[in-house]
């Protein structure tokens, strides 16, 4: 199916600030990027009463978009387009059902970086066979390798139903994640779907799938992942009362 042929869902006038540059003044503070997300489905079964499921929530969208910009660490606009690009061209997971995007196209706009003598911007254009996900088998389920350089990695952790994913701490990697679904629970305690936490180096933490249905965690790793630095921890778990925790699911039911 062409792009011609098929129906979209554009997201307009997304602004995330975030930390994306070359230069040192933009490698320590965050600024401005405004984003079009433009998506490519076949929208007949949404349209046809098959509910949001068969279309795009944009407002979860939104929301994991500026959780992957405000996690990671770019310094071209490629890089943070190039990993949108492939994290929206993903499938989609069962705790968080959507329609199957073909293509997207992604203009990203830096309107700071050039102090108002011009607006430089970016346009990708991706499909669905450009991205082919690497995938790793784990004891828990699943990991989707979306996005990759040396500076950060995007993964999604999905974790089987009745799974864990043991007690454990970084001590290298600064590790940010995103519930997706609603059947996890985080130190043996439910977790809200649309919540994120940014993990301190040393802190241990767990996760239990304790529903029926795979459930998915998206978890951006600076640098990208280390495996080594995954380190198995027997010690009593860490009290979630120091980490802050912030809601991108804001329009979520």
């Amino acid at each position: 199916m062409t792009r011609s042929k098929l129906d979209r869902v554009r997201l307009d006038g997304l602004e995330v600030d975030c930390i994306v540059g070359l230069y040192p003044n933009e490698r320590a503070k965050q600024q401005p990027l405004q984003l079009t997300v433009d998506l490519y489905f076949d929208s007949r079964p949404a349209g046809s009463g098959a509910g949001l499921s068969a279309s795009v929530d944009y407002a979860r969208l939104c929301g994991e978009i500026r959780f992957l910009l405000e996690s990671s660490r770019f310094v071209l606009l490629e890089e943070a387009a190039e990993a949108l690009a492939r994290y929206t061209l993903a499938e989609p997971t069962a705790d968080a059902p959507r329609a199957q995007i073909q293509e997207v196209v992604i203009t990203v706009k830096k309107p700071r970086a050039l102090g108002g003598i011009a607006v430089p911007s970016l346009r990708v254009y991706r499909h669905q066979q450009d991205v082919a996900c690497e995938v790793e088998t784990q004891n828990f389920g699943r990991v989707d390798v979306i996005y990759e350089a040396n500076r950060c990695g995007i993964y999604r952790l999905r974790l089987a139903p009745g799974s864990v994913i043991a007690p454990h701490a970084h001590q290298q990697m600064e590790e940010h994640e995103l519930i997706m679904g609603s059947g996890l629970t985080l130190q043996n305690e439910p977790v809200v779907a649309g919540t994120a936490r940014s993990w301190p180096k040393g802190f241990t933490h767990t996760y239990a799938n304790v529903s029926d249905v795979e459930q998915t965690i998206l978890c951006v790793d600076r640098p990208r992942f280390i495996a080594a630095d995954e380190v198995a921890n027997t010690k009593p778990l860490d009290s979630l009362a120091e980490i802050d925790v912030k809601q991108y699911y804001a329009s979520l039911p």
